[in-house]
Formats: structure tokens, C-alpha cells, sequence
């Protein structure tokens, strides 16, 4: 692999000093994002009745537009929203609940969306149902659970699943989990979160009911911004998690001719005064990934192998394994085992407790700011596992420093047990 394959840090605003391990949590905005987000910053500063009333809608729609071609929808079907988080809300707060109504998820799934789900159920009695995922499993294995749920529990309303998990990061069958909801008669939420600039996406192959994604985390665009997706039939019964001017109503003097902008785009595009700049962004991040980096799959593939080689480097000088399976858990990130099982017998502690689990993360997380750079940790299975994120301004050279900042972090674990 050519470790100078891309020479892309000049094109980040990062530290100098820092490396940047956890893409996934926060992505980066490269800086011609960040240059054009400053741009429309000043625009809205220097006469804002012009750009929040017309120039702005141009910038968003620009966006959508170039965000719909890369996830292969009708950009009418597709809105911007603050994050994920947001969008997925946008939908679970919109349905109409009835008491005992079912949810499917899996134990895999983000905790904001959990929170989401625990917030509907204390809120309109909904019943949301967990599917365990121990990994590493096959695609098969998953969606025999997920069948095999439905089957029991009988009629589902909605199933909320991820396309690539955060812990673990692992890619998920999504498009199989549709056509299984389909099957079912289940409406199927994608939280894809991690999914644009990951791993290709096909919404008119794959036909999901919801979908959504960050263009903040690995589509280089500054945050936060992200998208959703509805399908057509379903998009009178979704609403903005903020109602505001767009929002059907008896007198709509705000609203556009529906040639111009469906009811869904209009109560999307305008959720009162808040700051639309990384939105507007987002085209211009798109253009940074086609012209300086040579597209989709260039980074995609280089993404894909930095993460296994680079997994493999950790996993080797620790003495363990990443997490994977034959058909491939792996995309822009990876899972490499912790050496932790031996200290656990040695101390009889259970490092799974969560109390012991908070401690460790946080004499973890100590030690990756002492040197300057950050590596999550989770628990899953009985194991404890380092999540890494590859990214084009990173090279094999970064996860052999990050082997050696785990080395370090595992003895001030050992120190403080």
C-alpha cells in the first residue's frame, strides 16, 4: 500500500501535532468547506434579508441536489436537517403511536436513538424490543434474528437499524434488513449516519421507507449538517423536528408553488433563524472529494484498506485480532480487540462492570490527550475493543504510533486497579 497515496493533511485544518484516530465521532470539514462556509457566514452578515430570504435556498438546494446523486434518489425526496439525530426524530415524532405499539432495534444501535425510543415509550407506551448482536456474526445470523422476531413477536409498526454501528463499527445488512421489513410489512428507519462517504449507497435499489445521514462526519462537510430520506407515499405524515413557517397551514402566504418546492422540501427548508452555512457547505465538500480527491471510490477504497491494514498493525503489536467475518464488517473503520482479558484474571475484577467500565474509559481517554490524540473504547461481548477510523490525510505510520499510546494507556489501567 502507498503510504503517499493521498497528500491530503494540507487540505484540513487539523493540529499539527494531532492525530486524528476518531473521524468517526465528529468528522473533520476540509478546507475549502470550512472556506465556503465562512463565505456564506459573511454573505448572510452583509445584507441577511437577502440571504436567508433567497440566496440561501439556492446554496441548500445545490446541496441536496449533489447530496441525491451521491445516495441515488429523487432530490425531491430528500431534505437537509441539523444531524442524524434530528432526522431520525423528524420521523419517530411525526408517526402516529398507539399504546403497545412495537419497535424492533438492535443492541448495536446509537445511543441517541435508543434515548429516542425510551423517550416514545415513556411518552406514548410503545414497546420497543431489542435484537442482541454478538460480533462477530454473519449477515445470515443477523438477519435470521431479525426474521425471527418478527415471526414471534408478531405485528411490528417500525424497525430502526443502523447501516455502519458506531460501537462496533461494523457495516451492517441494511439492505437486506429493508427487503426483510418489506417482507414483514414493517417500516423500515435507517440511521446511516456513518454510511455517506463510507460506503456506496443505492436508496432507489434498496427502496427503504426513512433514511438518513451526516454530511459532517465523513463527507468532509462542516458541521453539523445531514440528510433524510422519505419516501414519497410517506412524506405528508413527516414533520420537522422544529415547526415553523413551512408547516401546512390554512393561509400559506410563505409557501412556494409546489412545482417549485413539494410541501415536504418547503417545511424542511426553513425552520426559522439558525445558522445554514454548513448545510450550503455541503456542495462544496462534494466538489473537494470529485476534484482534489479523485472521487468516491478512491477514498472509499483507500479508506477501506488503510482500516484493515491498520488494524492489523495494532492487532499485531497487541497480540490480538480486529473483529470481522466473511462478508466483511469493515469499511472506513475498524475494531482491534484490547489485551485486557489476562488482567482481568489476574485481579478477579470484572472490567465489564459499568462502574470499572467508566473508570477504565477515563484513564483511557487520559492517556490519548497526553498524546495528542484520541482512540475510542467500548465494551462489547464480554470484550473490550478500540475503535479506529481511517482517513485519507492518515497513513500505515499513524497506527503504529497508535499501538504504542494503547501500550501506554493499558499500564496506567493496570496502575490504577
Amino acid at each position: 500500500m502507498d503510504r503517499n497515496a493521498f497528500q491530503t493533511r494540507k487540505y484540513f485544518d487539523l493540529d499539527e501535532s494531532y492525530t486524528n484516530l476518531n473521524f468517526g465521532s465528529f468528522g473533520s470539514a476540509c478546507k475549502p468547506a470550512s472556506v465556503a462556509k465562512s463565505k456564506y457566514v459573511a454573505e448572510s452578515e452583509a445584507n441577511p434579508d437577502l440571504f436567508l430570504r433567497v440566496n440561501y435556498r439556492t446554496y441548500v438546494n445545490r446541496t441536496r441536489l449533489a447530496v441525491s446523486e451521491l445516495v441515488d434518489c429523487d432530490v425531491e425526496d430528500l431534505v437537509l436537517t441539523a444531524n442524524s439525530t434530528d432526522s431520525t426524530n423528524a420521523v419517530l415524532r411525526s408517526l402516529k403511536w398507539t399504546e403497545g405499539d412495537t419497535v424492533l432495534f438492535f443492541n448495536t444501535v446509537y445511543g441517541a436513538c435508543e434515548k429516542s425510543l425510551i423517550f416514545l415509550a415513556n411518552q406514548f407506551k410503545i414497546k420497543p424490543v431489542a435484537i442482541t448482536l454478538n460480533y462477530p456474526m454473519t449477515d445470515d445470523e443477523i438477519c435470521a434474528r431479525f426474521s425471527d422476531a418478527c415471526k414471534a413477536i408478531g405485528p411490528v409498526k417500525l424497525a430502526l437499524f443502523d447501516a455502519i454501528s458506531s460501537a462496533p463499527s461494523v457495516v451492517f445488512p441494511w439492505e437486506r434488513i429493508v427487503a426483510l421489513c418489506r417482507q414483514f410489512g414493517v417500516l423500515s428507519l435507517v440511521d446511516g449516519a456513518h454510511a455517506i462517504g463510507q460506503i456506496p449507497i443505492s436508496i432507489r435499489s434498496a427502496q427503504p421507507d426513512y433514511m438518513c445521514s451526516n454530511l459532517h462526519k465523513w463527507l468532509y462537510c462542516p458541521r453539523s449538517a445531514a440528510f433524510l430520506y422519505v419516501r414519497k407515499e410517506l412524506q405528508p405524515s413527516v414533520h420537522a423536528t422544529l415547526i415553523s413557517h413551512g408547516y401546512p397551514g390554512e393561509h400559506d402566504i410563505d409557501a412556494y408553488p409546489e412545482d417549485v418546492m413539494t410541501p415536504f422540501v418547503t417545511e424542511f427548508d426553513f425552520t426559522g433563524t439558525i445558522d445554514y452555512s454548513s448545510r450550503c457547505a455541503g456542495y462544496d465538500a462534494i466538489e473537494f472529494r470529485k476534484t482534489v480527491c479523485g472521487g468516491e471510490s478512491r477514498i472509499i477504497s483507500y479508506n477501506r484498506l488503510l482500516a484493515e491494514r491498520g488494524g492489523q498493525i495494532v492487532a499485531k503489536k497487541l497480540g490480538t485480532a480486529i473483529m470481522q467475518n466473511p462478508d466483511d464488517l469493515i469499511a472506513s473503520m475498524v475494531n482491534v480487540r484490547l489485551p485486557i482479558d489476562q488482567l482481568a484474571t489476574d485481579t478477579g475484577i470484572d472490567l465489564t462492570n459499568p462502574t470499572t467500565a467508566i473508570r477504565m474509559r477515563q484513564v483511557f481517554e487520559h492517556v490519548c490527550i497526553k498524546h495528542n490524540t484520541y482512540i475510542m473504547t467500548f465494551c462489547h461481548n464480554g470484550a473490550w475493543w478500540a475503535r479506529f477510523s481511517a482517513q485519507i490525510f492518515l497513513t500505515e505510520k499513524d497506527f503504529e504510533f497508535a499501538s504504542d499510546v494503547i501500550l501506554d494507556a493499558i499500564e496506567a489501567i493496570k496502575a490504577e486497579l
